[in-house]
């Protein structure tokens, strides 16, 4: 027996999840700002953001991606897409979150994305 009473292959199943998890370690991050020129001169940041690959548009300054990256490390990629003044914010979304507004499709895909 493998741990409270479970069999090879219980433990063996229970183990390569595990792995996958800790391979698999994409997070949800937000990232928000508050751009002080058009928003037409940023398509660079909003090509940037998109290069993580999983992402939502989420409101008019706030996206959403998933990626393995840290935090510290989508700031200073996407630093080099804003001006002087403009503001960046990045943050690890948990599964605890609330909104409202937002279409069942968008809640789905917070749902999903969410570890």
């Amino acid at each position: 027996m493998y741990g409270r009473g479970r069999s090879l292959k219980q433990f063996c199943d229970i183990s390569i999840k595990c792995i996958f998890c800790f391979l698999n370690n994409n997070m949800l991050y937000s990232i928000s700002y508050d751009l002080q020129n058009a928003t037409s001169e940023y398509q660079d940041l909003y090509d940037g953001i998109k290069a993580f690959g999983t992402w939502w548009h989420q409101t008019e300054s706030v996206w959403m991606v998933k990626t393995e990256k840290s935090a510290k490390e989508i700031r200073e990629y996407l630093t080099q897409f804003i001006k002087e003044g403009d503001k960046l914010f990045v943050i690890e979304v948990k599964k605890h979150w609330a909104g409202i507004g937002f279409s069942d499709s968008e809640y789905e895909w917070l749902k999903k994305n969410i570890e």
